[in-house]
């Protein structure tokens, strides 16, 4: 649902931590998600797909953001981590490697921009 660019931009938001006070309610996310200022995310099931809204100026125009993004990539974290994760080491342990792999593999642009944050 989201570009190529709003997917890592929600990536880098999901592993700083940057969603906060994420609530799952019967077939609806919300939560605020930090960035310039604290953003207001819903992601809910609608007519056999996904609606969605952010508070951002991103989300005037429809789109599916980096916080969005965010938003569904804690919930589907903490969703596996809930069903007893993947197989093998815990879930936590799989997260470490994959970020650790992720971080590896970026450019010193990349990383400036995430030590920005």
């Amino acid at each position: 649902m989201a570009g190529a660019a709003s997917f890592g931009r929600g990536e880098r938001y999901a592993i700083s931590r940057r969603v906060k006070k994420l609530k799952v309610t019967e077939g609806e996310l919300s939560a605020t998600v930090a960035g310039t200022r604290n953003y207001q995310v819903r992601i809910w099931a609608e007519e056999g797909g996904l609606s969605y809204s952010c508070s951002c100026p991103m989300g005037d125009d429809d789109v599916f953001c980096k916080r969005c993004v965010a938003t569904g990539l804690v919930w589907l974290g903490r969703t596996a981590t809930d069903q007893g994760g993947l197989e093998g080491p815990s879930t936590a342990d799989h997260r470490e490697v994959d970020v650790r792999a992720y971080l590896v593999s970026l450019d010193k642009e990349a990383h400036a921009e995430l030590a920005s944050f």
